[in-house]
């Protein structure tokens, strides 16, 4: 009975496996005639119309209606018709397999049957399924007990693990306010350079001693210098701690609330020499301030409202409408 029962449960399982199986490929099969349908009506559109260039009566893009793109579409319809009778034919396989395993669980089902009867009939007023059940119930105290040390053992192990773990975690939050506290503490130290350097004299450290505030109290021509201090210490903060990617930098017209000429230099001066060596910064000047700021490109928004070039628009739309149809033929595949 035993066995027979280890058998019964080998073949449900099976059962689930291959029905699984089965759902899976009926579900292919209604996919790919779906998609045969569709490149055949595709294909049919392509060759039934003349002309080498069609336009999109929705949005006005222009297509291809070459050979090339007529061949490509033919080349996805086979493959798609090739897959659909693969896919076929996997089913049947599966479809014959399921009914081989479904036809021996019913004969295994059959014999269990039968040897429960047996084991069901009484001799002596007590029936043999009796007799196995209480020299079961027995073996089984003895397993209980035989698996309750070997919990016992696992708890055991389990809470010591659990204690290291916690001393990991309260090691981890030492270093963590450590390196908060390096962190801050090398943020702070960066603003005094920085703030000394752009002659901002009035700001006192618990104005900006924050790392995570933005909001300096300065005013008037101070405060565009106070800001830039600001900005240019979490910079160089970040490229200290940090050994992740940085993003290009940004800083939009840095002269601002009419700076005296020694101010505007140190600004400059400033943003040249403290600027991120490895990373790429995009400074936007005003018409009229002329400097040099050494080996960089230099570009000219000449047109008003635009910072496209309307000259490289065709070269662009073609490169792009390439690397879309890839990730489209990607995505399908």
């Amino acid at each position: 009975m035993e066995v027979l029962q280890k058998k019964e449960f080998e073949y449900k399982e099976s059962i689930r496996k291959i029905s699984n199986k089965k759902a899976v490929l009926d579900s292919q099969i209604l996919i790919i005639k779906s998609s045969t349908e569709a490149l055949n009506k595709e294909h049919k559109v392509a060759n039934s119309i003349q002309g080498v260039v069609i336009e999109c009566p929705t949005c006005g893009s222009v297509h291809e209606n070459s050979f090339v793109e007529k061949f490509g579409i033919a080349q996805d319809l086979y493959r798609a018709q090739e897959l659909w009778v693969d896919l076929n034919e996997e089913l049947a396989g599966t479809t014959k397999e399921l009914d081989k395993v479904q036809a021996l669980s019913a004969k295994n089902s059959k014999e269990i049957e039968r040897i429960d009867e047996i084991l069901n009939r009484k001799s002596h007023k007590v029936t043999i399924n009796e007799v196995i059940k209480k020299e079961g119930e027995k073996h089984l105290r003895v397993f209980l007990r035989e698996k309750d040390d070997s919990l016992g053992i696992k708890i055991a192990e389990f809470l010591f693990k659990v204690t290291e773990l916690e001393k990991e975690e309260r090691d981890l939050a030492k270093q963590t306010k450590e390196q908060k506290s390096r962190v801050e503490s090398f943020f702070v130290d960066a603003m005094k350079s920085n703030l000394e350097y752009l002659n901002v004299k009035n700001l006192m450290m618990d104005d900006y001693k924050d790392i995570y505030s933005g909001s300096l109290p300065e005013a008037g021509s101070d405060k565009p210098r106070a800001f830039l201090a600001h900005v240019f210490s979490l910079i160089k903060t970040i490229e200290q701690f940090y050994t992740g990617p940085i993003p290009p930098i940004i800083v939009d017209s840095p002269n601002q609330q009419d700076q005296d000429p020694g101010n505007v230099d140190r600004i400059y001066n400033f943003i040249i020499n403290e600027r991120p060596q490895n990373h790429q910064m995009i400074l936007g000047l005003a018409n009229g301030e002329e400097r040099d700021f050494g080996d960089c490109n230099k570009i000219i928004l000449r047109e008003e409202n635009y910072i496209l070039q309307k000259e490289k628009y065709t070269e662009l739309q073609t490169e792009f409408t390439y690397l879309l149809g890839l990730s489209l033929n990607s995505s399908t595949e």
